[in-house]
């Protein structure tokens, strides 16, 4: 934002730490500079150093941690629901856990496994989790103990439906198996 005076100079910003253009509601003033304060307690000096633990806590985690964090997130990022979790759970004195990986193998009632199953995890209405398996029948998402139960559905072209209910993660299956989908022959009418 810039200022004109009177002479059509302009001012943007502060000044030798004197002076400072500002901007509100459309209407452009010039202020004097706010030194901002730093009380720099040891209150304060613990806050900094959760946020930065959490920050690298959040470095570690895996993409498929991170997405979990997304799909659960109301309101606010995945991101920001983690260190709010981890803050907490530090001011606490309790053990952050981050969401627990997890595997799952599509196979068909023949043992083979299944490229491109669609997986869903949900809790409630909400997905947790929605993606293909890869070309081994395998496919890799997050869970959180704190978050569950949740349903577990899936599903291929012409396979029926697996379906499990109020799963924790401790309960996850490592295999689901999907059989082929009953073939519905129309008969011919004469004519």
């Amino acid at each position: 934002m810039k200022v004109k005076n009177i002479f059509g100079n302009e001012y943007s910003g502060t000044i030798g730490n004197k002076l400072t253009a500002s901007r509100w509601k459309g209407i452009e003033y010039l202020r004097k500079h706010a030194q901002p304060h730093n009380p720099n307690s040891p209150l304060q000096e613990n806050v900094r150093n959760l946020f930065t633990e959490a920050v690298a806590q959040w470095r570690m985690l895996t993409p498929e941690q991170k997405a979990f964090y997304d799909r659960i997130a109301v309101g606010m990022s995945g991101y920001n629901v983690f260190v709010k979790r981890y803050i907490e759970a530090m001011r606490f004195g309790l053990p952050f856990e981050p969401p627990i990986m997890r595997e799952l193998t599509v196979v068909d009632d023949e043992g083979y496994t299944l490229a491109e199953a669609l997986v869903a995890v949900t809790r409630g209405n909400k997905d947790v989790f929605r993606g293909m398996t890869d070309e081994n029948g395998v496919v890799r998402f997050a869970i959180s103990r704190y978050d569950g139960p949740y349903d577990l559905e899936v599903s291929g072209p012409n396979y029926t439906t697996f379906r499990a209910q109020n799963l924790c993660p401790a309960a996850f299956p490592d295999t689901a198996t999907i059989s082929p989908a009953p073939v519905n022959i129309a008969s011919a009418s004469a004519c």
